[in-house]
């Protein structure tokens, strides 16, 4: 769970959109498991 400071500042949203720059030239689907 995150802590309570850390909520609501979009640090998930940045963490996905960076992961999905990384990989997307260099796989055709992305599967994220969590």
């Amino acid at each position: 769970m995150t802590e309570t400071d850390h909520r609501d500042k979009g640090f998930a949203t940045q963490l996905i959109n960076h992961i999905l720059d990384d990989w997307k030239d260099k796989a055709d689907a992305i599967f994220l498991f969590c």
